[in-house]
Order: C-alpha cells, then structure tokens, then sequence
C-alpha cells in the first residue's frame, strides 16, 4: 500500500533555515544539483523559513535557481514578524504560507501580509495549528468577506476526543468555505469525506533538513541517519519510505484505512495511531 500511495507523491519540502542557522552552502549546492540531474518537472518545491532571515540575497538565489528548472516553489514562514523579506520573491514563489501561532496571533497580521504579499499568480495561507475550536473562531467571519486561504491542524499532544471534535468543526468549515479551507488531518477522513487524512510524510517526497538530513516533514526531529549525500532523490525517497510507521494490525477495513493511510508516522503508539476512531 505505501508504495502505491508514494508513487503519488510531488511536494520536496526543504528546511532552508531553523534555529538560527541557514542551510549551509555545500548543502545547498548538492540538493540543487540532484534536483537537476532528476530531470523531472513533476515535483514541487516547499521551503520552510523559520525565524527572521539571515540572508536574504540566498534565500532569493535559491528560488531563483529552482524556478529556472521550472519547478513550483512555495515558501512556508514560522516565527517571523518582519515579513519584507518575502517582497523580494512573490513573484516568483506560487504560495506563501505564514504560520498564525499564539504570540502573532492578532488579526492585524492577515491585513498587513496579504496586502504586502498577495500578488495575482500567488496564494496567501494561513497556518493554524489548535488544540481548541475556541482558538479559531475569532478568525473565521473574515473569511465571509476576504480571500484569505486558512490551513487548520491540531497539536499532537491534544487527546484523541479533542481530535475528533477538532475535526468535525474543520469539516463543517470547509463545507461552508470550500476554497477557503485547507486541512491538514490524518484519521479524519475516516468520517468525514471533505477532510479525508492528509499526513505529511506520505505527502512529501521527503524533508531535507538544514544540515543535508533526511526526514520525514518539517515536524520530524528524530534521526533518521539518511542525508542527502547518501543517493540520489529517488533512491533516498525509496529507503525512507520503507521507513514509515503504519498500523502493525489494522482495527478497520481496508476503506477505512485507505481513508487515514495508517495515520501520521509521528503519532504512532506500538504501531497504532493514537488518533485511530477504532483504537
């Protein structure tokens, strides 16, 4: 099942920088040239910037040179309060996703970065990631009269009861907004058709850290003891995927589990997904 499910895949997501470090430049250069010796245009590129910016001028560059394979870049920004930096790039990129945690969180900072940002080839998300609906609703009348694009997930140390309430508001929000709304759920899709599980890791190619390391997504922290001088993209994308956890004995029926694809790879417990509706 996992390899017709990767065979699927299109998004390369890239830690550019993190905890005050940018990728270093050898380490740039080696994913670069594997993008081109790839040889493919079927392949998306997500870069996650998180913190403020240390070198624009790169930052810039990269893209550029992405965007001369004719690749899709979209820039994904974490902890960021001066977004400026992004003027410079817009136009070059197809998505800017901004992640609204609990220290931006204030509906000024939608106003200000869609008009600084938002041009007509490229998409303004917005990232919320909750642990209450509560956390949410200031936000959603602006959706009635903006075209602002909301991207709503949980946070993993929720329990399995919030989950699935979290879900249902989700989905009863994407039927009233169905272009408004994206999502990024594992199990849900179990119940709810207009949520069905998105996990990141079978949704990615793969995550290449700062320092050249392979993971699963951006929220991956365990060490994999893949890098990206190990192979070439579709060799590292194989041996990493034989690496995801799924259900060991699955509780449902072969449709339900192609609803939640085994759930997300970090939130296994003994195998299990700890969201699983039949767990």
């Amino acid at each position: 099942m996992l390899d017709r499910l990767y065979r699927k895949l299109s998004i390369l997501e890239i830690v550019y920088q993190r905890n005050g470090i940018m990728m270093d430049l050898y380490i740039e250069k080696m994913v670069l040239q594997k993008l081109s010796s790839r040889g493919s245009n079927d392949i998306c590129i997500s870069l996650v910037i998180d913190g403020e910016i240390l070198r624009n001028d790169r930052l810039r560059g990269f893209v550029k040179q992405v965007r001369q394979m004719k690749l899709q870049v979209s820039v994904t920004c974490y902890n960021i309060r001066n977004f400026d930096f992004l003027i410079e790039i817009k136009d070059l990129v197809g998505q800017i996703r901004i992640s609204i945690d609990e220290d931006l969180n204030y509906i000024g900072i939608l106003d200000y970065t869609y008009d600084l940002l938002k041009t007509d080839r490229n998409q303004i998300v917005y990232l919320f990631k909750i642990s209450e609906t509560e956390d949410i609703e200031d936000f959603i009348e602006l959706l009635e009269d903006n075209d602002y694009i909301f991207n709503i997930s949980y946070k993993s140390e929720i329990s399995k009861t919030k989950y699935w309430e979290i879900a249902k508001f989700v989905s009863e929000l994407k039927n009233r907004y169905p272009l408004k709304i994206f999502q990024e759920f594992t199990c849900a899709g179990v119940e709810y058709d207009n949520i069905k599980g998105i996990c990141p890791s079978l949704t990615s190619l793969m995550c290449v850290d700062v320092r050249g390391d392979i993971k699963y997504c951006n929220n991956d922290f365990s060490q994999r003891y893949l890098h990206i001088e190990d192979g070439d993209l579709d060799t590292l994308f194989t041996i990493i995927g034989n690496q995801v956890e799924i259900c060991e004995i699955p509780r449902c029926n072969k449709q339900a589990y192609d609803c939640c694809m085994g759930g997300c790879p970090l939130e296994q417990t003994k195998e299990v997904n700890k969201f699983c509706k039949f767990n």
